[in-house]
């Protein structure tokens, strides 16, 4: 794993999967650490996608990153969506935020834990429908999904008519 760091160290950004938790197997954190690395962020409050490791290392004129992603391929691909895009496209030169549109549920949506929650949902038009949900390992969900709805911390309950918060998925056109 040390090696495979080292190599990614070669590039601006880099992002690994899994071994982000802070278990008695999860080395990477420790790992980068030990390479120097500073480790701006170790966990989020999001679901899904708890287990984050953003760490840079600071080498003027320039910055490298890596982007400890959580191992579950959901998590995973809410994290890069979300979160590594975001200061990847700052790194290119665009926009540090993606636009986040408000659309019209056509279904309720039930009240929020105590994270951001990222729920699978297809849009058409201004229209939203957000998918049943299982687990952070529903990769079927987010595979029929164009989008996701952005469920606050605590938010209550929405009902059908109500506008909500959704980031458009990347098109694979």
């Amino acid at each position: 794993i040390r090696e495979a760091l080292t190599r990614g160290l070669e590039s601006d950004a880099r992002s690994v999967t899994g071994g982000m938790s802070m278990g008695e197997r999860d080395y990477v954190p420790g790992l980068l650490r030990e390479m120097g690395l500073e480790l701006a962020i170790t966990k989020l409050r999001i679901k899904p996608g708890k287990p984050f490791v953003f760490a840079a290392q600071h080498s003027p004129p320039t910055t490298k990153c890596v982007f400890g992603l959580p191992g579950n391929p959901v998590s995973a691909f809410v994290c890069t969506v979300r979160l590594a895009g975001r200061i990847l496209s700052r790194l290119a030169g665009g926009p540090a935020d993606p636009p986040i549109y408000q659309f019209t549920l056509t279904e309720p949506v039930a009240a929020n834990g105590s994270r951001e929650f990222y729920q699978p949902a297809i849009h058409e038009g201004s229209m939203v429908t957000p998918l049943s949900w299982k687990s952070s390992a529903d990769i079927y969900s987010l595979a029929r999904g164009n989008c996701l709805i952005i469920r606050a911390e605590n938010a209550p309950a929405a009902t059908a008519g109500e506008r909500v918060p959704c980031l458009e998925l990347p098109g694979l056109d």
